[in-house]
């Protein structure tokens, strides 16, 4: 695939700014005691420290980026979610309160869904065209709704090494896959009490920087996108942020690469893969 600019490869950075939402909502769940103070303060640590930190360092390096953010997240900080719009990133939905669409009825989504617009629609003015979902999880229920709701795009399967089409009912919506080990969660996320279940410990930044830049060179080499998922209370940690910096001056030691936001993929992948060359899926 030859991207925008004739670029061999493109490049998209995404953040989910969960803030204090990812203990919160394991609490509103039943799912553990994560509503202590230390714990809290994980999440608190991405808005205060990790988010300008990683909005500086975008703006040092003009890369523009995505950001998926919980509604309850965007109400928390509106300054900072001001500041991603107005710097040219964009914004992405992350439900409202992080909690798994998979786990909330069908009423319960569509109120999650209603207040997350407000929330962005009272903050920026404008409400989202993609949509992760906050829990790497979601079902057919989901992807439709995605669809009637006229969103662009979704970011959260993982079926491809470029996007693709997910159909329903005569309409498409353009997935932007990710995997596991281009997700800075698996590899540094931790906490002491009480345990999550993906919890892994704390990787070498050196160890994840050879595997993103392996990952980066192979795409980079097939033509295809290289897309991070990442997460400011973990990668915002000033010795993680030094070794994405080494990544990104290695990625910009290519010419013929095109830092992109999700939307930008989304538009350039459907208009410019032709329809008989398209891969549309069913869910």
């Amino acid at each position: 695939m030859q991207w925008k600019n004739d670029a061999d490869c493109a490049v998209l950075l995404t953040f989910d700014f969960d803030g204090e939402t990812m203990w919160e909502s394991r609490v509103q769940q039943g799912l553990g005691d994560f509503d202590t103070p230390p714990i809290q303060s994980m999440g608190e640590y991405g808005g205060a420290a990790g988010m300008p930190r990683i909005l500086d360092f975008l703006d040092e390096y003009d890369i523009p980026a995505g950001f998926f953010v919980p509604g309850k997240t965007v109400e928390r900080y509106p300054d900072l979610i001001r500041r991603v719009d107005d710097e040219g990133h964009e914004l992405g939905a992350h439900g409202y309160s992080h909690i798994n669409p998979v786990a909330m009825s069908d009423e319960d989504e569509l109120e999650e869904f209603r207040k997350a617009n407000e929330a962005f629609e009272d903050v920026v003015g404008d409400v989202p065209v993609g949509f992760r979902s906050p829990a790497a999880d979601m079902g057919k229920r989901t992807l439709d709704r995605l669809i009637d709701m006229g969103m662009e795009y979704d970011s959260t399967l993982m079926g491809s090494d470029v996007p693709y089409f997910i159909e329903a009912e005569g309409k498409e919506i353009v997935e932007i896959p990710w995997f596991w080990s281009q997700d800075d969660a698996p590899h540094f996320n931790f906490n002491m009490y009480p345990l999550v279940s993906y919890q892994s410990g704390l990787s070498s930044p050196a160890d994840v920087r050879s595997i993103w830049q392996t990952e980066f060179d192979a795409c980079y080499e097939e033509g295809l996108l290289f897309h991070l998922v990442m997460h400011p209370q973990i990668i915002g940690r000033p010795h993680r942020m030094k070794m994405l910096e080494d990544l990104v001056q290695h990625i910009k030691g290519h010419s013929d690469v095109w830092f992109a936001r999700p939307k930008d993929i989304t538009r350039y992948w459907r208009e410019n893969v032709p329809e008989n060359e398209r891969d549309v899926r069913t869910v």
